[in-house]
């Protein structure tokens, strides 16, 4: 299963998520669900070095990254597609069409999370203290849409 993560530029917030929740599905044993990230800008920029140090102080283990466009490849490749914001999701569907997969944060969390670029770092290690209160919700919807899609898959394959 393939997850994204969607946020503008794609150096601060969604490649934030991503590694966050690369490393919470491993804690959990959790396998199989690929997650990536993306923006909504097209632009090839490094990760933003508050991102790096936030993960780093926490232990998160990140290797050189550089932003990339949400394109029609990846958007159709992903079974699900996190937004950070409601305007996300709005710019996906205007983009690509209305789409099932693509799912605000706030709809699963209960809240947007604004973008900490151009500001300090303890705007980003409280950006990291949003997604770290979600990680748990965000894990727990991806292993049921994956057990989901195995049965559906399942279920194709008894039907051929």
């Amino acid at each position: 299963m393939k997850a994204l993560i969607v946020c503008t530029g794609n150096t601060c917030r969604s490649p934030m998520l991503m590694y966050m929740l690369r490393r919470r599905l491993s804690q959990k044993g959790i396998s199989g669900i690929d997650v990536d990230s993306a923006g909504t800008m097209d632009h090839f920029k490094p990760l933003s070095p508050y991102t790096d140090a936030v993960l780093t102080a926490h232990g998160i283990v990140h290797g050189r990254y550089f932003s990339k466009f949400c394109d029609r490849e990846l958007f159709e490749g992903a079974d699900v597609i996190f937004t950070v914001t409601e305007e996300h999701a709005a710019q996906l569907a205007s983009l690509y069409g209305k789409n099932k997969k693509i799912v605000p944060l706030k709809r699963i969390a209960g809240q947007d999370v604004a973008d900490p670029y151009g500001r300090g770092q303890q705007v980003y290690d409280e950006v990291y203290a949003q997604f770290d209160g979600m990680l748990d919700k965000l894990t727990e919807y991806l292993a049921r849409k994956q057990k989901c899609l195995q049965q559906k898959s399942a279920a194709d394959l008894k039907k051929s």
